[in-house]
């Protein structure tokens, strides 16, 4: 349900704000081009004086103009706003708000009343739960539009009244209560989730875990990191050490166990090597995962191997998950030096210059 709300003019001028401000040159005054700095503009909108000729302010030109920022200041309860505005006789404007910016219609409009220059503010009741919320003036028709001011303070805001804004079709990531909340219609464990099998995707997508928001509710007192939740991705995004759902989202092409490995179980590795868990996690923030690797410990990798330690590697060195040549490297290395054995090529090679390795000592 979209809400409509009357703005009602004040007299009260603001006075100083301890809060943060949440937009980007809220008076206005600044000017980049043809379009007030660090907001966006559609249709024509035109800078023109207000009350004195050094300050400055937009005139909503055309029939559907707007001006609009998105705001990504977190999830707060109470969002204030304050507003400087003339609107003429028979003009039509409101201010909008559209919570996730997802483009849709907004979830909450304010007419903005017939004033000439007069100071607005108000207050309105957030909804639950959102992560961003662009929030915009639109002219409709013919007729007068000046904004002169346009601010808003979140943090500390505590004077809205009434129910917080509903707002159904939720991303994946954000709390819900039933699976309605969703735009995928899956609650799962009082979260949306993007998918639960490779059949809720699109074509040349998988069912895996996205890289979303960290998400703190001390509500629910369940924290939800990086990769925590199920969503459609794309093949082969996932590193070794990573969550998994399936093969496919492993750049390993391996998902063991839940963790991208080099192998799973009888398969993956090469004949007098064993499938074997490493002890040596790549820690994330919901879990130390131990992946499954062929030999895993006992210094067998050649160089390019994938490993998660120096004790996975005949070279005894891993570097970023892979194992590295001979040659002691020096700081940022190339991959092709890094590769290279004593008997293949001296570390004072040309491909091993100076910058990369301590010129002729091998381990």
């Amino acid at each position: 349900m979209k809400h409509t709300v009357l703005m009602f003019a004040s007299a009260l001028l603001l006075g100083a704000c301890e809060f943060p401000e949440v937009f980007s040159n809220g008076d206005i005054d600044s000017w980049c081009g043809d379009k007030p700095c660090g907001w966006e503009v559609d249709g024509k909108v035109r800078r023109v004086s207000t009350w004195h000729s050094h300050d400055y302010a937009a005139s909503l030109e055309s029939d559907g103009a707007r001006l609009h920022q998105l705001s990504e200041a977190g999830s707060y309860p109470c969002l204030s706003f304050s507003m400087i505005a003339k609107v003429g006789k028979g003009a039509k404007a409101s201010l909008e708000l559209d919570f996730l910016d997802d483009g849709g219609d907004p979830d909450w409009t304010g007419e903005i009343p017939e004033s000439n220059f007069e100071h607005f503010e108000f207050a309105v009741t957030a909804p639950e739960w959102y992560s961003n919320v662009r929030v915009s003036v639109r002219k409709v028709g013919d007729g007068e539009v000046v904004i002169a001011q346009l601010r808003a303070t979140y943090e500390g805001v505590t004077e809205c009244e009434g129910e917080p804004l509903p707002l159904p079709h939720l991303p994946g990531g954000a709390p819900c209560d039933d699976n309605g909340d969703c735009a995928t219609e899956m609650c799962r464990s009082g979260y949306c989730v993007g998918c639960e099998s490779d059949d809720d995707c699109e074509d040349g997508q998988t069912c895996g875990y996205s890289e979303i928001q960290p998400l703190l509710d001390f509500d629910r007192e369940v924290y939800f990191a990086l990769d925590a939740l199920p969503m459609c991705v794309g093949p082969n995004v996932r590193n070794m050490g990573q969550l998994c759902l399936s093969d496919a989202e492993c750049k390993t092409s391996v998902c063991c166990e839940g963790v991208c490995s080099t192998c799973c179980g009888e398969t993956g590795c090469e004949e007098g090597s064993a499938c074997e868990r490493s002890t040596v996690g790549d820690g994330e923030a919901t879990a130390i995962l131990e992946p499954h690797l062929c030999s895993a410990g006992l210094r067998m990798g050649e160089p390019g191997a994938y490993c998660t330690s120096d004790d996975d590697c005949e070279s005894s060195s891993c570097a970023e998950r892979a194992c590295t040549g001979l040659c002691t490297p020096l700081g940022s290395i190339s991959a092709d030096c890094a590769r290279l054995k004593c008997d293949e090529a001296e570390c004072s090679s040309v491909e091993c210059a100076v910058e990369t390795v301590e010129v002729g000592r091998c381990q």
